[in-house]
């Protein structure tokens, strides 16, 4: 076979299984056109004609179908379609997966959960297939379990997700239908994603509105319509993701990052030697026998003052003071 038809075979295959990897799960579902564009993004630029019959093609072999809607029809792998992973789960990873699924469960948004758990399904398949008798004795006695007292995750409404994900692929706007925590009725307004935070089971849009160049948080639960628009999204001048988030907007901080002080019972004390409250953290010995002081640095987050709360008697005399040769609260 020439060179040249051995290498356009090559970047055929090649763009196959991105395009698979593209195509979403059900109910979610792409346009041959929305597929075209995101496979531009990963630098591959194919007609839609080609992507049409690549389409066409890859249904005959992988669960994959078209919901025949016109002018534009949908995509997406059938809900209960198996895993397609490459390479394909060895007895580690899938041992991985299972205890990562063990301990996201009340964790996660449900969107995310269910785009999660065929490859989840398919650890636990993989696990239960194992002739390794050593990862499998350790599947079955290791647990993972979140901490304390979690909430259950917010409802998120289902064509929401796929919109704000969208949007953020193909650099678009969002028509937005929002409630405010203290209104009754939704409020209109376009918005551009710059990016998308999970804390815990909530998911958070940062974003600007309209024109304007200030980022704003929305949750996800609280968006009850999502429309995609031709704009191109827009994003403040050098703003940069990353930073946003290390900035610790996301902590509710009520004010700078500060020296702090408190005294504890020795029993406390002995948590926060293990797990300390910052890396420049002291614990001294107080002359009240049974107490402890701390200093440390912090960010006076909401957080932060509801951890010191539950503390109960075990935690006295917060004292915040300078900052004055103490580490900086953030990237570190």
């Amino acid at each position: 076979m020439p060179k040249v038809r051995r290498r356009a075979a090559v970047d055929a295959t090649i763009r196959l299984v991105k395009l698979l990897a593209l195509i979403p799960r059900a109910p979610h579902k792409a346009s041959s056109r929305q597929l075209r564009e995101r496979l531009a993004g990963e630098g591959i630029d194919v007609t839609l004609r080609s992507i049409q019959r690549d389409l066409m093609r890859l249904s005959s072999h992988f669960a994959i179908t078209s919901d025949g809607v016109k002018p534009e029809a949908g995509w997406n792998w059938v809900r209960n379609a198996t895993e397609l992973s490459l390479p394909g789960l060895d007895d580690r990873a899938a041992l991985a997966w299972v205890l990562a699924g063990q301990y996201l469960d009340g964790l996660l948004p449900a969107d995310i959960k269910d785009a999660l758990r065929p490859r989840f399904d398919a650890a636990r398949k993989v696990l239960a297939q194992t002739p390794f008798a050593r990862t499998r004795r350790w599947a079955e006695r290791v647990i993972a379990k979140p901490r304390g007292f979690q909430l259950l995750p917010p409802k998120v409404e289902p064509d929401v997700p796929e919109a704000v994900q969208q949007a953020l692929l193909d650099r678009k706007r969002l028509q937005i239908e929002y409630l405010r925590p203290s209104d009754d009725e939704t409020t209109e307004a376009e918005i551009s994603v710059l990016g998308l935070v999970v804390r815990g089971s909530v998911t958070y849009l940062v974003t600007v509105f309209w024109e304007y160049d200030d980022p704003r948080l929305l949750v996800m639960h609280r968006i009850k319509r999502a429309k995609v628009l031709e704009e191109a999204a827009r994003a403040p001048a050098k703003f940069s993701f990353s930073q946003y988030v290390m900035s610790g907007e996301l902590d509710w901080p009520v004010g700078e990052c500060q020296r702090v002080e408190f005294e504890v019972t020795d029993d406390l004390a002995r948590i926060l030697s293990e797990t300390p409250v910052s890396k420049d953290q002291t614990i001294t010995r107080t002359r009240a026998a049974g107490w402890q002081r701390i200093v440390a640095t912090v960010a006076p987050t909401m957080e932060f003052h509801a951890w010191t709360d539950a503390q109960g008697r075990r935690l006295r005399r917060v004292r915040f003071g300078d900052l004055e040769q103490l580490l900086p609260c953030h990237g570190k």
